[in-house]
């Protein structure tokens, strides 16, 4: 067998074992590295959202993101969570209709988009499939890595428990993985690193996480969705003055926060010299309260990573 064909053999014994995805070395130019965050989709043949059928809504998901991706080509998709509500609410559920709609989606939405974009999909509190299953839906474990230009992004299952469940529920939080992240952050001791979640709740989080984050200045930024919100949550000096960017959604919205926001995607972008995250409002047309409503494309939430 010839040496390279060894190496690439010994490259995807290791993707199997660490549940990460292959390490890109491409470099990318002074557009630098774009990255969308989609989260809480929600995709159910059971609710509509704002007036909109799920179908219509889905496919307006897929030629959003493909408008972005035309606009300014996107190197790397991260759905961080409820794509679906396979373990939701009665009537909803895998348990009660005995269909995967997180397998309709990837079947019937996500395939339209570029065949060489790399996807990872991570689970909510509403996908809480044991993860052989999730691997066998999506390609990826529910927890892993992706290095995609001399940057580490790890993506962190905080619904780890309570898989596989006979009734529905609404997830157990667990606290994240700080030896996961202290094992891929020694992999790669020179990269970048950016924390993604389908929620980080900093109430329920453990000490050990919040002294990795004021300790180490290589970790720049944390997404996290869950709340359908977009704005940005900043931890304070005691967390090293990290900031939790949130992810909005693409659904129904449910938050207290004063600035709503519609559905859309969150956007990170790192070049040479600056990296920055903002979410981005996508062109719609819904029904709220009774009254059309019209929605440009809009940019909102900025952070700035140092």
């Amino acid at each position: 067998m010839k040496k390279w064909n060894v190496l690439v053999l010994m490259l995807l014994v290791f993707v199997m074992l660490n549940g990460c995805v292959p390490v890109s070395t491409m470099d990318k130019d002074a557009e630098g590295l774009r990255v969308l965050i989609s989260s809480d989709i929600h995709y159910t043949d059971q609710v509509d959202c704002y007036v909109i059928d799920m179908k219509t809504r889905m496919q307006h998901w897929v030629d959003s993101f493909l408008a972005e991706y035309e606009e300014n080509p996107i190197d790397l998709l991260v759905i961080n969570g409820d794509l679906s509500l396979d373990y939701g609410s009665p009537a909803e559920s895998i348990l009660d209709t005995g269909v995967s709609t997180t397998k309709l989606f990837i079947d019937n939405y996500l395939s339209q988009l570029p065949e060489d974009l790399p996807v990872f999909i991570m689970p909510g509190n509403h996908e809480l499939y044991s993860d052989e299953a999730w691997y066998e839906l999506t390609g990826n474990h529910r927890q892993g890595h992706m290095v995609v230009d001399n940057t580490l992004f790890l993506f962190m299952d905080n619904y780890a428990e309570g898989l596989n469940p006979e009734s529905d529920h609404s997830g157990i939080y667990t606290a994240t993985d700080v030896d996961y992240i202290n094992e891929m952050m020694s992999t790669y001791p020179e990269y970048d690193t950016y924390i993604i979640a389908h929620y980080i709740d900093p109430k329920a989080e453990t000490q050990n996480f919040r002294k990795l984050l004021a300790e180490n200045q290589r970790i720049k930024g944390l997404f996290s969705g869950h709340t359908h919100d977009s704005q940005n949550i900043e931890l304070g000096e005691y967390w090293g003055n990290k900031t939790i960017a949130q992810t909005g959604h693409f659904s129904y919205y449910f938050s207290s926060s004063t600035e709503k926001p519609f559905w859309g995607f969150r956007e990170l972008v790192i070049k040479p010299d600056e990296a920055y995250s903002q979410y981005i409002t996508v062109e719609s047309d819904a029904i709220i309260a009774g009254k059309p409503e019209h929605f440009e494309r809009t940019v909102t939430n900025l952070v700035q990573y140092k």
